[in-house]
């Protein structure tokens, strides 16, 4: 057998039928409420029933106050609530029992009197007496102006007045003047149950939620149900007939919320400022080319972007990783307070006492290469804590070109 809950949040509106083969408390599960909505029992001879667990039966002295009393596959039903015993699948009645006015149903009895002859003469009365109607019909036509009604499962073409009323036996047709126009429609839907399966064509919860059979919205939440349980034209939550989920509200995950192919997604797990929030570009999160953690830092294997905005404190950076060393990377930034852009390159440590801050290089070709930097570097004739502060320059122009730019001023030679 299977319990069936109402799976509802305590906070939202969302909420589900969940069935489990165990029981489940009202809160069990954190955050959620269990409402006990019914048994579907285990299928013996091919049939499953369903008890819904709703209603109350009362015990007082010699008296049973209750809903339903049947055997358990239901071959007999009282249902005293609606007054009627049914049975089915060989399930007898047996006595003495008395017909009163109102009794239908009698075709259904296998050993009745045959009173074929009977309905015969009463159909043939009937005809002429209808023949008698119509007769009449045709001769006050003249005198009044009272409306007249055909019977019959075609439509009238002919002898028609404004208001006339046609019965094809379902619907009821009134004529305008010109044409025949439906003057009611009943709602034939049927819901059948045949087994586990439950056929109908709108499930309402409520008048908040629902599922439809047809149409492009078949499960929905959030909105007013139509007057036969359809859903609303635009309805918070939707799942549609091609499968696409859409929610104008809040979804809330506890884990992770990943693509199919597991390569991007969206986490929650982690707490710390390093814990990632969003990944792709591969299925484990912490090592994907492209992810964003807790605190906002973006890693990404590759950038193609026209602008980018440092953030707004006194200095931003952006750091450019070289794989090939551990901790060693090219560092720009933007310095509000002195008006600049600088580009700095730092290594681990300081290598072979050089460390490095490389303002320009230019290399247009394999033999014409230029550079322009600064850099430290420690003397043997220093403290071991002293590193001074030297210029590097490639291809100097000579005085004679120098002079050629400008004679004035002084010049000095460099190495």
């Amino acid at each position: 057998a299977y319990y069936v809950y109402a799976k509802c949040p305590k906070e939202g509106k969302n909420g589900s039928i969940y069935v489990s083969e165990r029981q489940i408390k009202l809160e069990d599960e954190t955050g959620y409420y269990h409402f006990w909505v019914g048994v579907l029992n285990t299928p013996e001879d091919g049939v499953r029933s369903w008890l819904p667990n709703y209603g109350y039966t009362e015990i007082a002295g010699q008296t049973i106050t209750t809903g339903l009393i049947k055997d358990k596959l239901a071959r007999l039903v009282i249902d005293l609530l609606n007054a009627k015993i049914t049975t089915i699948n060989g399930a007898t009645i047996e006595g003495k029992i008395k017909f009163t006015s109102g009794t239908s149903g009698y075709n259904n009895i296998s050993d009745r009197p045959n009173l074929q002859p009977l309905y015969d003469g009463i159909n043939d009365a009937l005809a002429d007496a209808e023949n008698a109607s119509n007769a009449a019909n045709t001769a006050q036509l003249t005198a009044n102006n009272k409306a007249r009604v055909f019977y019959q499962t075609t439509a009238p073409t002919s002898g028609m007045r404004t208001n006339d009323l046609w019965v094809d036996g379902v619907n009821i047709y009134r004529y305008n003047g010109s044409s025949w126009v439906l003057a009611s429609k009943y709602d034939n839907t049927i819901t059948e149950i045949n087994g586990g399966l439950i056929t109908t064509g709108a499930i309402a919860f409520g008048s908040t939620g629902g599922m439809a059979a047809s149409g492009t919205i078949r499960i929905w939440s959030g909105g007013t149900a139509g007057a036969n349980g359809q859903p609303p034209t635009s309805p918070t939550f939707t799942v549609d007939s091609s499968g696409n989920v859409i929610s104008n509200g809040t979804i809330t995950a506890n884990n992770a919320i990943s693509l199919r192919n597991g390569q991007a997604g969206i986490i929650g797990y982690g707490t710390s400022n390093s814990s990632i929030r969003f990944w792709a570009g591969g299925s484990v999160p912490e090592s994907a080319d492209f992810r964003v953690d807790q605190s906002g830092d973006v890693n990404v294997k590759m950038l193609n972007a026209i602008n980018i905005t440092c953030g707004s404190s006194d200095f931003s950076s952006i750091y450019l990783t070289d794989k090939s060393w551990s901790n060693n990377y090219v560092r720009l930034f933007a310095a509000r307070e002195a008006k600049g852009i600088e580009i700095q390159k730092t290594y681990q440590g300081i290598l072979d006492n050089v460390g490095g801050f490389i303002v320009m290089k230019y290399n247009p070709d394999a033999t014409a290469y230029r550079e322009i930097g600064f850099f430290v570097r420690h003397f043997k004739s220093d403290a071991s804590w002293i590193f001074r502060t030297c210029i590097k320059a490639s291809q100097l122009p000579s005085l004679v070109q120098v002079n050629d730019l400008d004679a004035s001023g002084t010049k000095y030679n460099v190495k």
